[in-house]
């Protein structure tokens, strides 16, 4: 196993708020350990190749919070970060010689790739009836997607996945205690793709869904 990573971060703060940005890059490549031997066959030999599997990503941050921007709001909350992830099957193809064996080819076998971008805003603030609130919106984007040997489409379908969602927890005090209510609507898009395979029969799903959250908590001081 051969890893390396490199992180990168920097953050402004004042007095109003800060920003903050950040990049991470990681990479690695593993596989089953081989005994091979460039020896020629008639010497001994026996490898002519091994397989390594080989992964890396990139990772851009955006992260900033604005203190009180405006009457009755306290602060307002953003976060971004982008991923842009690829994973190789690598094959190391040896060729023999009198001498023993050099190194002929590597052959690039299934690739994975996927791209991710997450949000997340968030709003805190004060409420007409002597509470604290926060509403906010995120947001999730993928698109995957992968290719076998010469360019061509893997048995993975490839997949580009939307996702919203809209929040909000309200804080409300009473002389009898407090109340805390919470509610979440979400909505969810995926579009798979059909591959050219025609051992792999094409199913056609829904590619929608939504879900509706709710909640309700009661605490007595």
């Amino acid at each position: 196993i051969d890893t390396q990573s490199l992180t990168l971060t920097g953050v402004y703060s004042g007095q109003q708020g800060y920003l903050g940005l950040g990049y991470a890059r990681w990479e690695t490549e593993y596989g089953i350990p081989e005994a091979f031997d460039a020896r020629p066959r008639n010497m001994g030999g026996q490898e002519d190749e091994y397989e390594r599997i080989s992964a890396d990503y990139d990772r851009f941050d955006l992260s900033g919070e604005l203190y009180d921007p405006f009457k009755g709001v306290e602060s307002i909350r953003l976060n971004l970060a982008y991923t842009q992830f690829n994973q190789y099957e690598k094959e190391y193809e040896y060729e023999r010689t009198p001498q023993g064996g050099t190194l002929d080819e590597i052959v690039l076998g299934a690739l994975f790739l996927q791209d991710e971008l997450d949000g997340r805003l968030e709003i805190n603030h004060q409420t007409p009836w002597d509470g604290i609130g926060v509403v906010g919106l995120d947001f999730n984007h993928v698109d995957f997607r992968a290719e076998g040997e010469d360019d061509e489409e893997f048995f993975i379908r490839p997949n580009d996945k939307l996702g919203l969602g809209l929040f909000t927890v309200q804080n409300i005090s009473a002389d009898f205690g407090r109340w805390e209510f919470g509610l979440r609507l979400e909505r969810q898009h995926f579009d798979p793709q059909a591959i050219n395979d025609p051992a792999v029969p094409y199913v056609d799903i829904g590619n929608r869904r939504v879900t509706f959250q709710t909640c309700l908590l009661y605490t007595s001081d």
